[in-house]
């Protein structure tokens, strides 16, 4: 019985195989969109930021804003503010408080906010 499954298992990798190989063309992915350098989708301004990065900078920004002119501010707050999910806002908040903006007060819940670092 074993020797059924190793059969069906080298069958099945050979299938899986080949469709793989099948779907390249001229060593390219035929599903993935090729681009040009490793930044991802360039824009037209030169300045080499990809469309996310320069969100991402923006957001963050409106972060740093917001901080400004309040004491503490929370997830759902920032939530709200960009309209990105809690995951985005998560990270974000993550990238300033390693940077030395703000620090977290509270791990989880209802109690859990950020402050300004002075």
């Amino acid at each position: 019985m074993q020797f059924v499954y190793l059969i069906i298992g080298l069958v099945v990798g050979f299938l899986v195989g080949w469709m793989v190989r099948g779907n390249r063309k001229n060593g390219r992915e035929i599903l993935r969109p090729a681009q040009d350098d490793k930044s991802g989708v360039q824009d037209d301004s030169g300045s080499g930021l990809s469309q996310a990065e320069k969100e991402k900078t923006q957001n963050i920004e409106k972060i740093k804003s917001y901080i400004s002119t309040h004491e503490s501010v929370t997830n759902t707050e920032i939530v709200a503010l960009l309209g990105v999910s809690d995951a985005t806002v998560v990270r974000y908040m993550d990238e300033l408080e390693k940077a030395g903006v703000l620090r977290q007060v509270g791990k989880t819940g209802v109690d859990a906010h950020y402050e300004k670092v002075n």
